[in-house]
């Protein structure tokens, strides 16, 4: 089979193929499954970053914001202990 190839195409980061709003997507996807919105302004922070720094940036985003929503909650939870 290799011996009938005259050449590969390999794309590097988006050179041939715009690969940016799948990547988004599949960030804003993961933020959704643990409970968060992750906005295209968000995504701003990712570029250039590496996968890990952007899983660590997007976990951040979410803790911050989950966050603010569980501490709303906190007081009413003491109800069913009293």
């Amino acid at each position: 089979m290799l011996e009938h190839m005259k050449g590969a195409i390999f794309d590097l980061d988006g050179v041939i193929v715009d690969t940016a709003k799948y990547h988004y997507l599949a960030w804003r996807s993961l933020a959704a499954d643990l409970g968060f919105e992750f906005t295209e302004a968000h995504n701003e922070r990712l570029k250039g970053v590496s996968r890990m720094r952007s899983l660590d940036i997007l976990l951040g985003i979410g803790a911050w914001r989950s966050m603010k929503r569980r501490r709303r909650r906190w007081p009413n939870r003491r109800i069913g202990y009293m």
